[in-house]
């Protein structure tokens, strides 16, 4: 698609498809029509892949820039990918930052992500999971700092516009935009609105001194609506339809019923995200200190997720196609809770602090040995490759690599239903841990509040 785009000045694939001008340069083998059969046939005189173009648009520059500078065309893609998913880890970093306010704690959260393994299985590779994550967590920041500063234009404008852009990316984050600009509205309303301020005058002179409610609501609206037109009357162009949803219209979405692929896409040993980094295990200790210490935060983030998560879950591909292993679907909701860990490293003593490292540096150390693999396409059921070298290695019997979750999301038999119960309880228990350390936070901060007020007593005494 970028090649199409840069090449040609369009999306439309079927020059490159019939002509196989990718083979060798993108591609080693030709590739399946990635196209929608319901729209297009053999016969229709231009194919719309059903892909989203959203990532073809942000990479077109760095295509043009290889051509200048004489870097291999894939080559120069991937840079493109390498710099804009670094910008997730950084806009992790930053929201950490925001809501804990203590920087060794945020760099903590930054560097689980950084060094696990489903990062950097991803980075380099052209698929969307980061960049919308990264757009996911950019838009919780700009909340947060709206809750500082409840009438701070840039930041409703950036929020505006990674809302409307997220569908160009995949149509899946369609239910997260609506959501995000529902809440952006919302904080409007609360926030910025007032019978005085939406008079003319109130509206050009704005609220104690701040921006106009007007002005807010414009910021709120203008970017996300333009982009979104914008991506609605692409849609209808290659469709003949304003149902924006039509590339997907083949049954890839609302496939299976919600919530059973959640369960694979945590624990499957292949496609998983638990399973392949043990770091991402302290956000389920961290997620009960997030909860009692900053509840709106924690609610806004729940409010945002938990929707396109189940939704997320009715998609027919739900391991990701022939990606790396240790799950991509997942990672936008990652970046979200990884302030969770920043939560759990503030509240430890050092001690404790020190033990949480063991789980993020054994994160680092099978993210770093698996990017040194030579990458093998494999599929939802196929085993991981790298923990079964890893089994024979160590004389273990290849069977203990899993669960592992069918491409119809049938668990395979064996040890596999013990062994995911088995990853059920580590789960439970990692969440356990953390209500328990909430709750000990708890009873310590009311014993300090009760001692502060009997020493105020007796000093009045």
């Amino acid at each position: 698609m970028t090649s199409s785009l840069v090449n040609r000045g369009s999306f439309n694939v079927k020059p490159s498809y019939t002509s196989g001008d990718y083979i060798g340069i993108f591609s080693a083998e030709p590739l399946d029509y990635h196209v929608n059969a319901q729209y297009f046939s053999p016969d229709s005189p231009a194919w719309y892949t059903y892909h989203s173009f959203g990532l073809p648009l942000l990479l077109a520059p760095f295509l043009l820039a290889g051509e200048a500078l004489h870097i291999p065309a894939l080559y120069a893609l991937q840079i493109g990918m390498v710099l804009l998913q670094a910008l997730g880890v950084v806009l992790v970093y930053l929201y950490a930052l925001q809501l804990i306010r203590q920087n060794g704690a945020a760099l903590v959260a930054a560097i689980t992500l950084l060094g696990s393994m489903s990062y950097l299985g991803l980075a380099s590779s052209i698929y969307p999971d980061v960049l919308t994550a990264t757009i996911l967590v950019g838009s919780l920041l700009c909340l947060e700092r709206l809750r500082r500063k409840p009438r701070s234009l840039l930041p409703m404008a950036i929020l505006s516009a990674l809302a409307g852009f997220a569908p160009y990316l995949h149509v899946k984050t369609g239910l997260m935009s609506v959501t995000l600009l529902a809440l952006g509205l919302w904080h409007w309303w609360r926030n910025g609105r007032s019978r005085k301020a939406l008079t003319p005058r109130g509206a050009g002179r704005g609220v104690e001194g701040g921006s106009s409610p007007l002005a807010q609501l414009a910021c709120l609206l203008l970017p996300a609506g333009l982009l979104l037109a914008g991506y609605a009357v692409a849609i209808h162009a290659w469709y003949h339809t304003w149902v924006f949803t039509a590339p997907f219209s083949n049954g890839l979405l609302f496939h299976f019923p919600p919530g059973k692929s959640i369960i694979a896409n945590l624990f499957d040993t292949s496609r998983g995200i638990l399973p392949n980094n043990p770091g991402y295990l302290l956000i389920l200790v961290g997620l009960p200190l997030w909860w009692q210490r900053d509840r709106r935060s924690a609610l806004v983030a729940l409010v945002v997720l938990l929707p396109s998560l189940l939704l997320q879950s009715t998609f027919a591909d739900w391991a990701g196609g022939c990606a790396p292993a240790g799950g991509r679907y997942l990672m936008p909701f990652v970046f979200a809770t990884l302030p969770a860990v920043a939560f759990l490293f503030a509240e430890l003593r050092w001690a404790f602090r020190l033990l949480m490292m063991v789980p993020i540096a054994a994160g680092v150390i099978m993210g770093v040995h698996y990017t040194q693999l030579d990458f093998v396409c494999s599929y939802a059921g196929d085993l991981n490759p790298m923990l079964v070298d890893w089994l024979a290695m160590h004389h273990i019997r290849p069977d203990f690599a899993i669960p592992i979750f069918s491409h119809d999301l049938n668990l395979n038999g064996g040890l596999g239903t013990t062994l995911l119960l088995i990853g059920l309880g580590v789960a439970l228990a990692m969440l356990l841990a953390g209500i328990v350390i909430a709750q000990r936070r708890s009873r310590s901060a009311m014993a300090n509040s009760d001692d502060s007020q009997v020493g105020a007593t007796a000093l009045r005494g």
